[in-house]
Formats: structure tokens, sequence, C-alpha cells
């Protein structure tokens, strides 16, 4: 289950930059950049030396006979910088409500398009590839090589997948010629911003993970359809309860309920690669969140990205076209496929604990358990 919440946070505020960056023209409201450190280490405290006096302070003796410097004040006993600052904030917030793309866009920040619903819609079902023969040829470790070697002995699985994208996105796509020759762009955005959402979670996992990258993408979407998108971040559908349950017993090897005592008859939330359910360990009775994949996600990812991978080969025999398709999808799935790996995800996650506890101890990090 990915870290939802984390993840919003810092999505909606690369968006929010990105916005100001790229819509709004320059205001004169003072910033300081923090600088982050590469890697993280004890936080320790660093005394500066004493700053000099800034245009509208004066000096003047501190107990300790040191200079001090205050902020020069007006008649009624008010800080003119805190005035000049509190005057360009209102001059900035009746600018953002006078900006209906930006109001839009403080909506999705403020997370106020999101339902109470813990999954998506019903009649939206993810499309996934399903094939007879054994996936332990596939790499756990993305490896191009090995992907393109298997999916490339499998022409009638790939053919058949590619005819189920086009058949998914070709009808959008015509909608959404349809809107700019009839120019109903804005007044369809809306549907077509939730059309988009629903066919990029039905297309799958690979699709979702994209989907999510391109809701802090101000300068690729409109906030419309980000606000959409930003649904893909915690609500997708479940997959049926029988075969979750057959998936966990096959991994632990022996009946559930010899490992726990209780286990929720339902998912408590659902994400792209899997689901969680609520249980209760039998042999110390405490309370646990089960973790399991969906079937066939691995087939369904490797071959999306051999489908991506062969376009953007193709594209590289036009030189008018200058992204690197195919260097792109390596980086991004090389990524996507440590997501894969649960056992993975577990020792980071345990690692993770070990440096909060030396550094940050207040940090609650969740403890990870291998059966």
């Amino acid at each position: 289950m990915e870290t939802v919440s984390t993840q919003l946070v810092c999505c909606r505020m690369e968006a929010l930059r990105s916005y100001f960056t790229t819509q709004l023209p320059p205001c004169r409201l003072p910033l300081r950049r923090r600088r982050l450190r590469p890697r993280l280490g004890p936080v320790r405290a660093v005394a500066t030396d004493t700053k000099p006096p800034r245009n509208g302070q004066s000096p003047s003796a501190s107990p300790n006979g040191r200079a001090s410097f205050r902020p020069a004040v007006n008649g009624n006993g008010v800080s003119t910088r805190v005035g000049d600052v509190s005057k360009e904030i209102k001059r900035v917030r009746a600018q953002m409500e006078e900006n209906e793309q930006l109001a839009i866009l403080m909506r999705w920040l403020r997370g106020q398009n999101l339902r109470d619903a813990q999954f998506a819609d019903d009649n939206i079902q993810l499309r996934l590839v399903e094939v007879d023969e054994s996936s332990e040829f596939l790499p756990l470790v993305y490896d191009p090589a090995s992907i393109s070697a298997y999916w490339g002995k499998r022409p009638r699985a790939v053919v058949t997948r590619i005819i189920q994208l086009l058949s998914v996105a070709g009808g959008f796509l015509s909608r959404i010629a349809g809107d700019i020759i009839t120019k109903k762009v804005k007044e369809n955005e809306v549907a077509r911003a939730i059309e988009l959402r629903e066919i990029v979670t039905s297309l799958g996992p690979a699709y979702i993970k994209l989907g999510q990258a391109l809701s802090i993408r101000p300068d690729i979407l409109s906030p419309v359809a980000m606000t959409e998108l930003q649904k893909l971040c915690d609500k997708v559908p479940s997959f049926p309860d029988d075969v979750a349950m057959a998936l966990i017993e096959e991994e632990l090897g022996r009946p559930w309920h010899e490992i726990y005592s209780e286990l929720s008859p339902s998912p408590i939330a659902a994400a792209s690669l899997g689901q969680v359910y609520k249980g209760r360990l039998k042999e110390t009775e405490d309370l646990v969140a089960v973790k399991t994949q969906r079937p066939f996600v691995l087939e369904t990812v490797t071959i999306d990205l051999y489908i991506i991978r062969n376009l953007g080969l193709f594209l590289r025999q036009f030189p008018q076209i200058s992204t690197d398709v195919v260097g792109l999808v390596d980086e991004w799935a090389a990524r996507f496929f440590e997501e894969l790996d649960y056992v993975n995800e577990g020792e980071n996650g345990t690692h993770f604990a070990e440096m909060m506890r030396k550094d940050l101890p207040q940090v609650t990090v969740p403890t990870f358990m291998f059966f």
C-alpha cells in the first residue's frame, strides 16, 4: 500500500509551486528557500552571528550589552515591514480568487475533491493481462532484455493488449477531437477529465502510476484534469476477496487461520498494486495490516512497458522528436519494479525505522513481519 498521505502532500505542494512558477506573474512576497540535506543525519542547532541592520530597522542596546535590531514602527505602533507584507498577502489572495484555474488548483491542494468512499466506482474494472504460461521467467528487477525476450515469444498476448488499449483510448481521443472541432473543449472539460481518470484506472497499474505522476504536472494538464487524476492516489478498484485469500494462503503455505486469529472479510484499502486487510496475529494478538498483491500484476506491468518501450524505439527513427521515450521508460520502470517487491519494501521500512529511532525517535514506523 503506497504511503498515500505523504504522497498527496508532496504532490500538492509540488503542483502548487509549479503553477505559481508558470502561471502567475511574480509577486514581491519575500520567500526563503530551504536547502535540503542529501542524507539523513543528526539534527544540530547552528548559531549565527548577528546580521547587520536592514532598511527600516534601528539598532538598540540589549541587556547583555550587544547591539540588537528592532523593526521600525509607525505612529500606531505597527511594524511598517509587517504592514507591507500584510498588504501584499491580501493582494495575492485577491488575485487568486479572481483566477478560476487557480481556484480549482487550490481546492485540489486542500483535498476538497476527494470523496469519503474508500474505493473507485463499482463500474470501473482493471483490465489485467492473464496468461496461461508461468511468469517465473519474468524478472523481479527491471531488465528490458529479459522482458523483451519473454513477450517476444508471445505475440498473441501482445497484440491482444494493444487492441485492448486502442479500443479504450480510441473513443476518448475521438471525443477530444470532436470537442476541438466543435469548440466545446472548455464546456466538456470536467466530463473529459472524469473520463480520463476512469480510463487510466481501467488500464491497470502501469497507467495508474503514470496518471499519478501527471497529477502534479500543471505544465502538461489543466487543473481540472489534475484534480481528477489526484483520485488515483487513494481510490482504486479492489479485486475479489476469494482471490485475495487464496493468494494469502498460497504465500503462507497454510490456511490463513493458522497464522491469524481474525482477518477482515473485505479490504480496508486498495491501491494500484495490491490491497490491505485488517488482521490479528494468533500468537501475539497484535493487530496487523495484511498486504497482498494483485494477481497478474507483473504480467500486466511488463507487457505495458514492453509496448511503450518498443513505441519509443520506433519514434527514434524521427529526429524531429527530441524526447527520449526509451530513456524515460527505463528510468521510471526501474523505480516501479522496486515497488513490486514487497520484501524489498519491508526491508527498506525496517532500515528507515532504525534511522528514525536514532535521529528522530518521535517518528513512528510500523514493524514489518515476513512469513
